[in-house]
């Protein structure tokens, strides 16, 4: 048997890997043992000086020891080497066995280093191999740089984006375009969902199954899954919705013309085209990889209904009846089309009508459907009696101008108007209007009004408002002056000097003597009432009384010390030396007699009147003058008693009254109390 040889060879020259004395193969790159001895032996150490060169300073892809890319610690001295004497980094030849030093680089002979023949393919070809893994590694990084800047972007037909929809009859069909998207309202609750996301609870209610309904909206304006499988650019459904909401953003300035106009196009017929396009903001969708394209196309109208074009206002007039002032107006629809209806858009003023005026009319199709349903008042169409109709907006109106009524007689309705008080100053309020003085027309045809309902003074305004009836208009008659925005006439009266006013301690002394005629009247229906009577207000007179003689001994002004908030605010009184006549004799008595809120207005007295239509009093009737002071002196607790001097008024007979059955009058409720 042959022995075995050694190997000559400590370190493999391809890789450096450490060679044993019986391998067959280097451990470290492969490379046949046997085939390197050869080499070895049949090359010369001189034949590569400078590619066998062992730098112990730091150097790029060299043998070294020190720390270096693409580099390996030298390995324990082989046999045969000897390290020269010298610096560091000096080139060494190998004393015996000549070889040359590899250098480790990934398993590959180091660059630059010389190739014998029989040396490996990747030997022969390793600058060729760098080559090409470098080209290899520069195609991966363009091909994902290419597909960033030019596949990144989600691609979307504008056709997908938009809703375009016929409706109406032929050659007056309309064209509407829109974005194909759910109300605002939805995306608003999707963007809840969006939030959900972060739980794991983003899909919940989502529902695929209405994929064949032809009302569904954009798939790219779509929510939940059906999104998300839209935008196939997306990474995940929080992106997809990000998206889709950068589509519908105002930034993205998405604007539908049809036939390079906004809105609709009108006067189609099946079979005419009407071109779409889709304006946007690019840039803006580009920085969101958003692409539109085919932004213009063209869509051919169908579907539009065999029909007629109607106008709304064929055969509808208006008629105008009454007087000028007083005109009336009355719709005449008798021939007009039976599915428009009719009204007059206002009416406040009808029945006041005036030539000249204007009164508008509007018609409404009944049961129509709209065109564009954005458009609450535009174009529609309906079906009636197996036709069809359509009209260029859904309501119309027209403006009809008031003519042929009557010419009017004007009425000055403020003359002779009086205005009556309640009360009297310093508490005067207006109260009413009286028409007394005025014509049977005003009296009967118009309404007066006092809006003011203050308390007032000489020189304040009173507003009074008049309103003509019908029936004053009617006989052809018009207020002289110009109403107000409510149709009332309006005048300002001033309360005058010859406004009531109450009687004052500076206004009594002249003023006392005109209610002398109250106070007679006052005693006579004392007289009357106290005949045949043996008592009379706690009196005895002793016999049955005949006759009743009153004779003034002062006159008194009483002013109430709470008239604001009494409607008593005053009295005027009068003490007597009364001479009663019985059938027994005569017999002397004492009395008081007040007369309620004495007030003089326009030079007149006046005193609060009963609704027999005599002046409200009381009296007091004692057989002793003190108990008159008395009573003067209780009043006094709440009325400011003044003594009005004035010269005293008496009657010049004595009342007499005769017994007889016939002349006797019913007993009547007084005022007259009792001492």
């Amino acid at each position: 048997m042959e022995e075995e040889r050694m190997n000559t060879i400590k370190f493999c020259l391809k890789c450096g890997h450490p060679v044993g004395p019986e391998d067959k193969f280097c451990l470290g790159c492969g490379a046949n043992i046997a085939e390197m001895q050869a080499q070895q032996g049949a090359g010369s150490a001189a034949n590569q000086p400078a590619q066998n060169t062992v730098n112990t300073q730091n150097t790029q892809n060299t043998v070294n020891t020190q720390n270096t890319q693409n580099t390996f610690q030298q390995p324990q001295q082989p046999q045969g080497f000897q390290q020269p004497q010298g610096q560091p980094g000096a080139a060494f030849q190998p004393q015996q066995n000549n070889f040359y030093a590899a250098q480790p680089q990934a398993g590959f002979g180091a660059p630059g280093a010389a190739v014998k023949k029989g040396d490996s393919w990747f030997a022969k070809n390793l600058k060729l191999i760098i080559i090409i893994a470098a080209a290899l590694v520069l195609c991966i990084v363009g091909f994902f740089v290419i597909k960033h800047i030019f596949f990144r972007f989600q691609k979307i037909d504008a056709k997908d984006l938009i809703k375009v929809e016929f409706k109406g009859i032929e050659s007056a069909g309309v064209a509407t375009a829109k974005l194909n998207k759910y109300p605002d309202s939805v995306y608003a609750a999707d963007g809840l969902t969006s939030a959900l996301d972060d739980y794991g609870l983003g899909n919940l209610g989502d529902d695929d199954d209405d994929d064949d309904d032809k009302n569904a909206v954009s798939p790219y304006f779509e929510v939940g899954k059906k999104l998300e499988n839209a935008f196939s650019k997306a990474g995940d459904a929080k992106e997809a919705r990000k998206m889709r909401d950068a589509l519908l953003s105002e930034n993205a300035g998405l604007k539908i013309l049809i036939n390079g106009e906004e809105g609709n196009a009108k006067g189609l017929k099946n079979g005419d085209k009407v071109t779409i396009k889709l304006e946007f903001n690019e840039s803006y969708l580009k920085d969101n990889n958003i692409k539109i394209e085919n932004a213009e196309y063209e869509v051919e109208a169908e579907g539009l209904k065999t029909g007629t074009k109607v106008d709304l206002f064929k055969d509808v007039d208006v008629k105008f009846t009454g007087n000028d002032g007083s005109g009336y107006a009355q719709l005449d629809t008798e021939n007009a089309q039976p599915f428009v209806r009719y009204t007059f858009k206002d009416t406040s003023s009808n029945r006041r009508l005036k030539n000249g005026d204007k009164m508008i009319v509007v018609a409404r199709l009944r049961g129509a459907t709209l065109v564009d349903e954005s458009d609450p008042t535009g174009a529609a169409f309906l079906e009636y009696d197996g036709n069809y109709y359509t009209a260029d907006k859904i309501t119309e109106e027209k403006e009809f101008t008031v003519s042929g009524l009557k010419e009017m007689t004007k009425v000055d309705i403020f003359e002779g108007i009086k205005i009556e008080y309640r009360y009297a100053t310093p508490y005067l309020r207006a109260y009413k209007v009286n028409t007394d003085n005025c014509p049977d027309i005003v009296k009967n045809g118009v309404r007066f009004y006092i809006e003011t309902t203050d308390i007032l003074k000489i020189g304040d305004k009173i507003t009074v408002k008049a309103y003509p009836k019908n029936s004053f208009t009617e006989a052809g008659n018009v207020p002289d002056g110009t109403p107000d925005e409510d149709g009332y006439y309006v005048k300002e009266i001033e309360v005058g000097e010859d406004a009531p006013a109450y009687l004052t301690k500076e206004t009594a002394p002249a003023n006392s003597a005109k209610f002398n005629a109250f106070f007679e009247a006052a005693t006579k229906d004392i007289t009357t009432k106290g005949t045949d009577r043996t008592y009379i207000s706690g009196f005895s007179a002793g016999g049955k009384i005949t006759a009743m003689a009153f004779k003034e001994t002062k006159t008194y002004l009483m002013e109430n010390n709470e008239a604001s908030t009494s409607s008593t605010k005053a009295y005027i009184a009068k003490t007597y030396t009364v001479t009663v006549t019985t059938d027994k004799g005569t017999k002397t008595a004492y009395g008081l007699i007040q007369l309620r809120n004495p007030i003089i207005e326009g030079g007149e007295a006046k005193v609060d009147m009963s609704d027999d239509d005599k002046p409200s009093y009381t009296a007091y009737i004692y057989e002793k003058e003190e108990n008159v002071k008395s009573r003067l002196e209780n009043l006094n607790r709440n009325y400011s008693l003044i003594d009005v001097a004035a010269a005293p008024a008496t009657t010049e007979k004595p009342a007499e009254t005769t017994t007889k059955a016939e002349d006797k009058k019913p007993e009547e409720t007084t005022t007259t109390k009792a001492a």
